[in-house]
């Protein structure tokens, strides 16, 4: 006998939102995801949306990837309708400019980059090295309390391994969700 597919519970701790940005190939825009899931790493939500840039001498690299990382983000949470206690996103993709000047989130926002990698990092951000020293965490604003759920949630994410795998999830989902969209072209 089969059994129906039931979405469980969201923990208590709440819900995790992992933000990617990925440029298009061919240089001229960015794909954005918005992959939300709960403490058990159980998807919630995945909501998508890309940006086309200007091919022009006149916007700096640097600027027109902000600029559309910031419509990207926006865009993404307003479409998200589950209310996540944390958003991460991956450090390579997301400059600190971004989360702790042109984006304001009422949720703690952090930036997460392996241990190998060279990061940019705001004098006003937070560094947090889990035990293990695997993963760099930058947080916008001072890392969330004991007791808070978003803290809860980050500790449990941490404790089962589950702080970068999720943007690897984002990525294949965006890249089925684009797969779709080329068929139907």
């Amino acid at each position: 006998m089969a059994i129906p597919f039931r979405a469980s519970e969201s923990p208590a701790d709440g819900l995790a939102a992992f933000l990617r940005v990925i440029p298009f190939p061919e240089g001229n825009g960015y794909n954005g995801a918005l992959f939300v899931m709960n403490g058990n790493g159980e998807p919630v939500e995945f909501c998508f949306s890309s940006v086309e840039t200007p091919r022009t001498a006149l916007w700096r690299k640097k600027d027109l990837a902000r600029r559309a990382t910031v419509e990207l983000a926006r865009s993404l949470m307003q479409a998200c309708a589950g209310s996540p206690v944390l958003m991460l996103a991956r450090a390579d993709e997301v400059g600190p400019d971004v989360l702790s000047g042109s984006l304001e989130l009422s949720i703690p926002v952090c930036r997460v980059a392996g241990s190998l990698e060279l990061s940019a990092v705001a004098t006003d951000e937070y560094e947090e090295t889990p035990p293990g020293g695997e993963l760099h965490l930058f947080w916008s604003v001072a890392p969330p309390s004991e007791g808070d759920a978003a803290r809860r949630l980050i500790d449990r994410l941490l404790a089962t391994g589950l702080v970068s795998e999720p943007f690897d999830r984002a990525e294949a989902g965006l890249r089925e969700v684009r797969a779709v969209e080329a068929e139907r072209e």
